[in-house]
């Protein structure tokens, strides 16, 4: 017996609603536009008071939505589940520009990726294309960024690193900062369980991007014409 099926308000049964939710692992990918009744009839669903989402795996697969118990979602991750179209053909571009290393390849197929990552990959290696130049902005996007930069450099503080103030303000503050943030975070989440709240680090982070925005008010101020 197949495990898809889709979806009705108060079940889950056949239904031709235009989305399909298919379990694996004891996880629920839900695929396509799922209508807000039916979504928080699913969310209301007995045994599922505790369950995570995982948008990262949704992303890289093509689901709308990704959710589970945690060690669900970890089997999920390292399953070999089919790439989604987008970020196949980001992988087969990735392959053929001789410039991209393997492990960077890797990175862009399964890699925990984010804004502020994508970001980076772009400036370095021009994938994924669409990638803007979203900064950091708590230590959860600082984790998924060193992540990168381990992939594809070995270090956390690459001698290319400088060429990033390129991408703005923020990261231009952050570069000024990258070491001490670094050093910060790696302390600070050493053995801890739920790393991503690392208060100190989140707190220096609020403090490199108020600088920024308290500079762009003083330049607005003095340049009033350049507003808008």
């Amino acid at each position: 017996m197949s495990n898809e099926f889709n979806m009705r308000i108060c079940g889950e049964q056949d239904a031709d609603d235009g989305y399909q939710i298919v379990t694996k692992m004891g996880c629920k990918l839900i695929f396509g536009e799922i209508p807000g009744d039916d979504l928080a009839a699913f969310c209301a669903a007995k045994g599922r008071k505790n369950w995570l989402l995982d948008a990262h795996l949704a992303k890289r697969i093509g689901a709308t939505i990704v959710c589970g118990p945690a060690d669900g979602l970890k089997q999920l991750n390292e399953a070999n589940l089919p790439l989604s179209d987008e970020r196949q053909a980001e992988v087969s571009r990735a392959q053929s520009n001789a410039k991209i290393p393997a492990a960077v390849v890797e990175w862009i197929r399964h890699g925990r990726r984010g804004l502020s990552s994508e970001a980076l990959c772009k400036h370095f290696f021009g994938e994924p294309i669409d990638a803007e130049k979203h900064h950091p902005s708590d230590p959860a996007d600082l984790n998924r960024c060193l992540m990168f930069l381990d992939a594809a450099f070995g270090t956390r503080t690459p001698v290319q690193f400088d060429s990033v103030r390129s991408m703005g303000p923020y990261w231009d503050a952050y570069v000024d900062h990258w070491d001490e943030l670094v050093s910060l975070f790696e302390n600070e989440t050493k053995g801890a369980k739920d790393w991503q709240k690392a208060p100190e680090t989140y707190n220096l982070m609020m403090k490199i991007q108020d600088g920024v925005r308290q500079q762009e008010k003083v330049r607005d101020r003095n340049n009033p014409q350049q507003r808008g």
